[in-house]
């Protein structure tokens, strides 16, 4: 039953599968009004705002590659855990942050545990996990989040819905106490670290890799991609069509609901299937996904509704094939030594996504209706390709999905 749902087996992970699940919960509470939380606090502007989250971002995009270096010398566990402490810190912090020198010291120190985090969480499922049930790993781990995030957003409207600064202040400390909890359930798992390589490598090692490129150039592509649910969807919907309001955060339900409830069951449907053909698969349903946002302007509003979310939802079948595959191929191929640096550098391209995304969509839904939406099917038509010939450089994409340890 376990397999067929593509539940991997938590009960040996519990403390880590129960600091992820209260992770989420405690980002989807605050990730919500990130900005809001400001503008609401202090006295400085939204675009002031605006620029000092830009700068910290910025500045935290160097600590990628150190964290692949720090998990290949100690270990993704220690790194794991100075991430949730950095941030249990930083966010109880934040009620004393009045201007915006402090608006931008506070959002880089968390950037900079964010950094962490994410360079030490796919080794750390790596190191969790056996071949054969990765896809399993992160699919349910994806979902999971996804879980927590839409949990964790209720309670940001209601806070929304107050809009006192007392409210924003109380969401914060949430916030904080959440990556405190995640902080002493990991310190209960134990995590097998990798045996060190004898070779000393650098940190670009997997920047001059030949053969791994083509999956960075894939996963670059999966990224901008899953940022049209952000960046583009909302907008689309809502301005260049003028529906209502409310299409904006049905569009979020429908793609959290699909990701929670339906990457699992997806999952189990990839076993045997080879993974680069799966990976082709996704792309495929993406391409439709948008090819109905094109179109979804009709007479009727009611129509036009119904296509924009029947498109999200092919949209949403695409995420959940792409996502768990190109994380397991990442991960096995290459060696274990050596995987923090690979996946500091695959992670980046996530950083890439979002600076290429939110300026990119912007101008193509300035310049025409369909444009963003032919410009997203030519990038998945591309990567879709690209993916079929993953197996020419990573073996491991050329084998078949067992779901299976």
């Amino acid at each position: 039953m376990r397999q067929r749902l593509g539940i991997p087996p938590v009960g040996r992970n519990r403390f880590f599968v129960t600091a992820m699940a209260i992770d989420a919960v405690g980002t989807g509470v605050f990730a919500p009004v990130a900005m809001l939380y400001f503008l609401a606090t202090t006295s400085v502007g939204v675009g002031r705002v605006g620029l000092a989250l830009s700068i910290a971002a910025a500045i935290a995009i160097p600590m990628t590659f150190v964290t692949g270096l720090l998990v290949d010398t100690f270990g993704p566990r220690p790194i794991l855990l100075s991430a949730n402490a950095v941030q249990a810190l930083v966010y109880l912090g934040y009620p004393f942050v009045h201007g915006f020198t402090g608006i931008v010291v506070a959002t880089t120190v968390a950037s900079l545990g964010q950094a962490l985090f994410w360079g030490s969480f796919s080794p750390t499922v790596a190191a969790l996990s056996r071949p054969g049930e990765r896809e399993m790993w992160f699919g349910f781990l994806g979902a999971l989040r996804n879980v927590g995030f839409a949990v964790g957003g209720i309670a940001s409207g209601l806070v929304v819905t107050i809009g006192t600064p007392t409210a924003f202040h109380a969401i914060v400390i949430v916030n904080a106490v959440s990556y405190a909890v995640a902080f002493a359930m990991l310190s209960r798992e134990r995590v097998r670290r990798p045996k060190p390589t004898h070779e000393p490598t650098h940190w670009a090692i997997a920047l001059r890799d030949k053969d791994y490129r083509p999956l960075l150039v894939n996963n670059l592509a999966y990224a901008v991609c899953s940022l049209a649910l952000v960046y583009a969807m909302p907008v689309y919907a809502v301005s260049v069509l003028g529906l209502p309001g409310w299409t904006a955060g049905a569009i979020y339900t429908v793609n959290t609901v699909l990701v929670g409830f339906g990457q699992g069951p997806a999952v189990a449907a990839m076993r045997g299937h080879v993974r680069a053909r799966v990976t082709a698969a996704g792309y495929v349903a993406f391409i439709v996904g948008f090819g109905l946002l094109a179109v979804a302007s009709a007479p009727a509003e009611v129509i036009a509704v119904g296509t924009v979310l029947v498109g999200v939802a092919v949209y949403t079948v695409g995420e959940v094939m792409c996502g768990p595959v190109l994380s397991a191929i990442a991960v096995e191929s290459r060696p274990e030594a050596e995987r923090g640096r690979y996946l500091s550098v695959y992670q980046l391209t996530w950083n890439l996504a979002s600076v290429i995304a939110p300026g990119g969509f912007g101008l193509l839904l300035q310049f025409n209706r369909p444009s963003v939406w032919l410009a997203l099917i030519a990038v998945a038509a591309a990567a879709g390709l690209l993916a079929l010939r993953l197996p020419l450089r990573l073996p491991v994409a050329g084998q078949v999905v067992t779901n299976k340890a």
